[in-house]
């Protein structure tokens, strides 16, 4: 059982946020290195779904110049850029909080800007290059302090098992006897 305690604050949905839970690493690390990171303290790079949980953020962390868990998929361009959020937040691209300009992919002569960062003390956004270092956002779906319960079967599908196992034994010995 993990005993590591990890600092988080609850975005409670009667306080704007969405219920899930959230803290922020300070050391500073590339996107990739951070979606890694959240990961391992089973949780991802935040997804910012609505301007509810956007302001909730920025009341409650008051951070700016943090990757947050939105990418480009194969280097897209501007102005479409296929953005999406990281796949294991389970999060569909519908939100987005885009500073004025961006996302510009700028400096494009120098390094393709293909992640996001809070921008500024708005919680607006900024396309950024994946290789740049700053501090992150991890989000959680449930508390990672509390025992998550285990995974049981429904009831139905445990009724399946013999069954399954029965037809597998009777086409077993219908080719034994051939």
């Amino acid at each position: 059982m993990n005993t590591l305690k990890i600092p988080l604050l609850n975005g409670s949905s009667a306080e704007g946020g969405n219920d899930h839970y959230y803290m922020v690493i300070d050391s500073s690390v590339s996107w990739e290195t951070a979606r890694t990171e959240a990961a391992a303290l089973g949780g991802y790079l935040v997804t910012i779904t609505s301007q509810d949980e956007s302001d909730w953020l920025m009341l409650n962390f008051g951070t700016d110049y943090r990757h947050i868990g939105a990418y480009q998929p194969n280097n897209d361009l501007e102005p479409d850029g296929n953005w999406q959020w990281v796949e294991e937040s389970g999060d569909e691209w519908s939100y987005t909080n885009w500073a004025n300009g961006e996302p510009n992919d700028s400096p494009a002569d120098v390094k393709s800007e293909d992640v996001v960062m809070i921008w500024n003390e708005d919680g607006e956004w900024n396309d950024a290059y994946i290789g740049g270092i700053r501090p992150y956002f991890v989000e959680f779906n449930f508390n990672p302090n509390l025992p998550q319960e285990a995974a049981v079967p429904e009831p139905a599908t445990v009724c399946l098992i013999p069954s399954g196992l029965l037809g597998a034994i009777a086409r077993l010995k219908s080719g034994i006897k051939k």
